[in-house]
């Protein structure tokens, strides 16, 4: 027999489901009470995916989106009691789903989405002072390895998701065809998107998993000579948007 709790999960998300015959409610009002219960439920869903992709909505028209996310709900539903990240699967969905395979760029903008919000929910440890680097000196600051705060992310897509999300959220310019690297930063309260260069993105991309600056930047300029990337500049946007909140140097590890 199946769990009940599997049961009833299954009847509240598919209207072709029974109600589950354990419910202990006076058969004459157990079908309506729980279509009721069903909408409800359902609809809660939906309203919490509209306001977790925002920027999708708004690209395929409210009526559209929330037939959409029904079926979502119905193809996907939650797993967990964190509602606050229900929605994960929205990237993969929008791949398969015949009416929007045209706009190939939509299941990226939604994965963007997904990581605006981790990012938002992440934790928010202390940031190192701006000024840290001032007083280091340049063979040191090689040797430095930095700790991210949870809440910084780097994307890569073959779309220009960063400026669509831009240009949807901040009425930014109309986006032009070709790839984005992004990094996700939240300096206060709402995390955002930047765009940044190729070279930019694979060297944050080694420090995040454990390099330190001085093999980082080798390894960077070691995959291509055409990486290019201003490393002071790099270096001012982390600082400003709160993004590094520890450094170690190579004498501390192990």
């Amino acid at each position: 027999m199946k769990p009940f709790n599997g049961e009833f999960i299954e009847a509240l998300l598919k209207p072709d489901n029974p109600v589950p015959p354990r419910l202990t409610i006076p058969h004459d009002k157990i079908d309506r009470r729980f279509s009721v219960y069903r909408n409800n439920v359902v609809a809660s869903l939906i309203e919490g995916l509209e306001v977790s992709f925002p920027v999708i909505r708004k690209l395929v028209g409210d009526e559209f989106f929330k037939a959409m996310a029904g079926l979502y709900v119905r193809e996907y539903p939650p797993s967990s009691p964190l509602m606050m990240f229900y929605g994960k699967e929205m990237p993969e969905f929008l791949r398969k789903f015949p009416p929007v395979q045209h706009l190939v760029y939509l299941s990226d903008v939604a994965k963007l989405e997904s990581e605006l919000r981790e990012s938002y929910h992440s934790g928010d440890p202390e940031p190192i002072d701006p000024k840290f680097f001032e007083n280091l000196e340049p063979e040191e600051q090689l040797k430095t390895r930095l700790i991210f705060s949870p809440a910084v992310r780097v994307f890569y897509s073959e779309h220009p998701v960063a400026s669509i999300w831009d240009a949807n959220t901040r009425d930014g310019p109309n986006p032009k065809a070709g790839e984005e690297f992004v990094l996700i930063v939240r300096p206060d309260f709402d995390p955002y998107p930047v765009k940044i260069n190729h070279g930019s993105y694979h060297f944050v991309k080694y420090l995040m998993e454990g390099q330190n600056i001085g093999v980082a930047c080798e390894k960077t300029l070691f995959q291509s000579e055409e990486f290019h990337f201003d490393l002071p500049e790099l270096f001012r946007l982390l600082l400003t948007t709160n993004s590094i909140s520890n450094v170690v140097s190579n004498d501390e590890i192990g």
